[in-house]
């Protein structure tokens, strides 16, 4: 075990990135399992484990959506995300996403989404929260399922905000919200 403990902390030094994905922990990963359970407790809701090892100045995911609701708990080191609402640009939500995060972060958590962010702009976007208006734009890309890549530049004009993730916070995330991470 500790030969590849090395070798994997070399990769990442080399620049290496990591993704593990649980779709059903066993009861052979018991703390893994724990996690899913206790998650499972609270909210009724199966879950699945994604483990991301990054190195330093990597990005690992291009920009994308997910299928479903996320919820991101930054266990160590430091990530800078970047967050786009579809449709938020048309009602200027990001200085009250930067508003909400600050707010938040004195709890140790961060949110996207559904921060209390609805009003302003056009009428039709006001009616929709940004989980809705994320939902919506997957169906302008004929994605009803999620899980859409988009390059840098199309969803740098979306609307998005940046903000800092340190070990302890967490992160909710609505299905549709474009995102990625840099460390």
């Amino acid at each position: 075990v500790g030969e590849a403990v090395d070798e994997f902390e070399r990769r990442l030094r080399g620049g290496t990135s990591f993704t593990i994905a649980l779709e059903h922990a066993s009861e052979r990963r018991r703390p893994l399992k724990w996690l899913a359970n206790a998650f499972f407790n609270a909210t009724g809701l199966p879950s699945t484990i994604h483990i991301y090892a990054s190195a330093p100045g990597a990005q690992v995911l291009p920009p994308h959506t997910d299928m479903t609701d996320i919820i991101v708990w930054q266990l160590a080191g430091h990530k800078e995300w970047r967050v786009c609402i579809p449709g938020s640009e048309r009602r200027g939500v990001r200085a009250r996403l930067a508003s909400g995060l600050r707010q938040l972060r004195g709890g140790r958590r961060a949110a996207a989404g559904r921060a209390g962010l609805a009003g302003g702009g056009a009428p039709e976007a006001a009616a929709l929260d940004d989980a809705q208006l994320s939902e919506l734009q997957e169906l302008r890309k004929r994605n009803i399922q999620g899980g859409t890549v988009y390059a840098e530049a199309e969803a740098a004009g979306l609307g998005c905000t940046s903000f800092h993730m340190s070990p302890g916070d967490v992160l909710y995330m609505p299905k549709g919200a474009i995102h990625y991470a840099l460390t």
